[in-house]
């Protein structure tokens, strides 16, 4: 089974919705979750893309080498992890901009990939692409086809795709139905979730001829991390079964032919009409 593999790069506390004047002030664990990410990666030969957050790239700039002299996709996860629907059109193009130019300091590479936090690309925030097209991007996986508290965009295609009026090709995240509804392979869903159901979403969508993508957080493989008080869905979201990421994910790459999201824009691209 066909699986693209990748990580959005923040620590534990950055994708809560906890003031950045707070972050100073918490524990910084990043190293944790990367260093269980990287062991399993190497034992498995495998390669995946790294959506990295301009504000850890300052903080951690060892971590983003490490992630590059491993031979991993380097890609752009925004500076400040803000939702794009709440920032404005120029905001976010700073934001892009400098965490290119953080990225390409530290490692040498310009990344071509983006991943916007919580997925907020969505109807009220479509100007983004054009953004993300005129500052050299190659493709982008922001797009949730389907329902989410904070972001989605339900209509939306559920497989790799080129967005009309850009070269951009769209990687969105892969879904699989339950219940007559969309849920996400990935994340919350792939700890929530029995394994078998994220298996069998996969089988399915493999037979339809879907790539499918995988997304994960280095926190979700430190179940140690600190818990601070949150409202009841991020709550569960975001601490439940913890310790159930590393050991499904090993067994998921032992089933799975992985690779980087570049891999299947390649792939796509040879395979595109003209």
């Amino acid at each position: 089974m066909r699986l693209g593999v990748s990580f959005d790069v923040e620590d534990w506390y950055m994708g809560l919705d906890l003031p950045g004047t707070s972050w100073d002030d918490r524990e910084r664990r990043l190293h944790v979750g990367l260093d269980l990410i990287f062991a399993i990666l190497e034992r498995h030969r495998i390669k995946a893309t790294f959506f990295i957050l301009g504000a850890v790239a300052e903080i951690h700039p060892e971590a983003v080498r490490q992630i590059a002299d491993n031979g991993h996709e380097i890609a752009s996860h925004g500076y400040s992890h803000t939702m794009v629907y709440r920032l404005s059109p120029d905001e976010f193009r700073e934001e892009i901009v400098r965490t290119d130019q953080l990225l390409t300091d530290i490692t040498g590479i310009k990344p071509v990939g983006f991943r916007a936090p919580y997925f907020s690309i969505t109807k009220k925030s479509l100007w983004a692409l054009d953004i993300l097209a005129e500052n050299g991007y190659r493709y982008d996986a922001s797009i949730y086809p389907g329902y989410n508290y904070r972001y989605g965009i339900p209509d939306a295609p559920d497989t790799i795709h080129r967005l009309p009026k850009t070269d951009l090709v769209e990687i969105p995240v892969s879904v699989m139905e339950i219940m007559g509804r969309r849920i996400g392979i990935g994340g919350a869903y792939f700890r929530l979730l029995p394994l078998w159901m994220t298996l069998q979403g996969i089988r399915k969508r493999n037979a339809a001829g879907k790539e499918s993508i995988l997304y994960l957080h280095p926190w979700e493989f430190d179940p140690k991390h600190p818990r601070v008080r949150l409202p009841l869905v991020p709550r569960i979201t975001h601490y439940t079964h913890l310790a159930r990421t590393a050991p499904r994910f090993q067994k998921l790459l032992s089933v799975c032919d992985a690779a980087p999201l570049k891999e299947l824009v390649d792939g796509f691209e040879k395979g595109e009409s003209p």
